[in-house]
C-alpha cells in the first residue's frame, strides 16, 4: 500500500486526522492487518487497524486523557458514564506504545518459557 492510499482510507472515516501513523504493528491472527498509534498531541491517541490487502479501514478505537475528561465533565456537568465512555489513560504522561496489544515471542528461550496453551 502507497503513502498516498494509506491517506485515502484513513480520509473516508472522515473522523481521523491526517497525521503521520507511530508504532505499526502486525496482527497476529491477520497477516494483512496492521495496527497502529495516530497522536494529535493533544492527549488524544486513536488506536486504528487498516488491512493492507482490501485497503480497508478496520476498526478504530478513540483514548483521550483521564483527567482532561473529568474537567471537562465537571464544567458540562456531563455523568461519569459519559466520560468512562472514551477514557484510557489514567495520567498525563503515558507512553501509547505499552496500551498496543501483542504476545511475546515464545521462541526466544524454549527452555526457560513455558508454553502458556
Amino acid at each position: 500500500m502507497e503513502a498516498r492510499e494509506l491517506e485515502n482510507v484513513l480520509s473516508s472515516a472522515k473522523r481521523l486526522p491526517l497525521l503521520l501513523p507511530k508504532f505499526p504493528i502486525m496482527n497476529l491472527v491477520d497477516h494483512d492487518v496492521v495496527c497502529f498509534v495516530l497522536n494529535n498531541r493533544n492527549d488524544t491517541f486513536w488506536l486504528v487497524e487498516v488491512n493492507l490487502r482490501k485497503k480497508a479501514l478496520g476498526a478504530v478505537t478513540l483514548y483521550t486523557n483521564e483527567e482532561k475528561e473529568n474537567q471537562a465533565a465537571a464544567e458540562e456537568h456531563l455523568t461519569w458514564d459519559d466520560i468512562v465512555r472514551n477514557t484510557f489513560f489514567t495520567t498525563v504522561s503515558v507512553n501509547p506504545i505499552s496500551f498496543i496489544p501483542s504476545q511475546f515471542i515464545m521462541y526466544l528461550d524454549r527452555h526457560a518459557i513455558k508454553s502458556i496453551s
